[in-house]
């Protein structure tokens, strides 16, 4: 479908059902004349532009100082037909870290001081950023510090598998769930109060911990930390907001199949919580996707692929999800890349289900 065609296909605010991203790439990629990441790879490999598309951002000073760059690349997505998923971590950097949550959490910080003063720098691009968007009809999220809950494992030995993959611990033994939930409360309403027309805040955990009863440590779970930011919010209303979509990344099992096996159980979980009563908002999945070195045989591994990644825009919709966002991409622990030749089924799959 032509770019144009594209704009056609979504007038400002009507945000169709069954929306599929891809991840290849932070926005700057699709700046640059060669095409190497980011959506210009995915329509090259897949034959489609993406509906949406993430980038990552962080408050390394590198980050910090090319941000307004970097947003600006977002802005290139738009032009394209793509809508944009914003994730900005507050880390400065890789391992266990203090990373200002406490600052932006503290309801008295108004003078832009520490990690705060990022976050109004970060902010100030998000209502520019959103204006656009209003102009040419697309749509942006916005993600505080995704996974949070899981990014308070302090240590290998208090982590839910023993440490066996380095589970993202990126604060230190200081920063708590509270301190977490009452940045993503504060950031939100602080957001909201900008009155912005086409940006919605994603409130984006991990795939795994879903509840006290999984088997894990409960103090970080997804039902721990929704309880407390329904509490934050409610007992705070002059400063804390609740976010606009509930979101969590699950990643393909052997025991999951099909897209639809591996989202449901956890919809179904979410939605029993006692805080998503009291908060009924769109769920969506920012991060999905298959391990490509799971297993011996790529030609088998191609194969159940393929049957996972197909018809994924029917399963989305019969979901009724806000949008879904495959990784494709290898990061660290993460190998999920299906750009590579031994993987012709699955590609196939999904250049099918990119088809409008």
């Amino acid at each position: 479908m032509s770019v144009g065609a594209r704009r056609m296909s979504r007038g400002k605010g009507r945000l169709p059902v069954g929306r599929l991203g891809v991840y290849d790439g932070i926005a700057y990629y699709d700046t640059t004349p060669a095409v190497t990441q980011g959506v210009r790879l995915t329509q090259q490999v897949f034959g489609h532009f993406p509906d949406l598309s993430t980038s990552y951002y962080n408050s390394q000073p590198s980050q910090m100082s090319a941000l307004a760059n970097n947003f600006m690349a977002e802005r290139t997505r738009m032009n394209l037909g793509v809508d944009c998923l914003i994730t900005w971590n507050t880390g400065l950097g890789s391992g266990v870290r203090s990373i200002g949550t406490k600052d932006i959490a503290n309801a008295n910080n108004t003078q832009g001081s520490g990690a705060y003063a990022n976050w109004l720098t970060v902010k100030g691009h998000l209502q520019s950023l959103d204006a656009y968007a209003a102009s040419v009809g697309r749509q942006v999220y916005f993600a505080f510090d995704h996974e949070g809950e899981n990014y308070l494992w302090h240590s290998d030995s208090r982590s839910p598998d023993g440490g066996l993959d380095d589970p993202q611990a990126k604060y230190d033994q200081s920063v708590t769930i509270d301190d977490w939930v009452r940045a993503v409360a504060r950031t939100t309403k602080e957001l909201k109060d900008l009155g912005l027309t086409n940006t919605k805040v994603v409130w984006w955990t991990s795939g795994w911990n879903m509840s006290a009863t999984t088997g894990y440590n409960g103090e970080y779970s997804v039902l721990t930390a929704g309880n407390l930011l329904a509490s934050v919010v409610a007992n705070n209303p002059s400063w804390a907001a609740f976010p606009d979509v509930f979101g969590f990344d699950p990643y393909m099992r052997a025991d999951t199949p099909t897209f639809i096996s591996l989202v449901q159980p956890k919809i179904n979980e979410v939605k029993a919580h006692p805080w998503y009563a009291a908060h009924p908002i769109p769920i969506c999945i920012p991060e999905f996707g298959a391990g490509t070195r799971v297993g011996a045989n790529p030609a088998a591994r191609d194969v159940a692929m393929a049957a996972f990644y197909g018809n994924l825009r029917s399963q989305i919709r019969a979901l009724e999800l806000e949008f879904a966002v495959m990784f494709n991409r290898n990061d660290g622990a993460i190998s999920a890349n299906i750009n590579e030749t031994n993987y012709s089924s699955a590609r196939a799959a999904i250049a099918a289900s990119l088809l409008p």
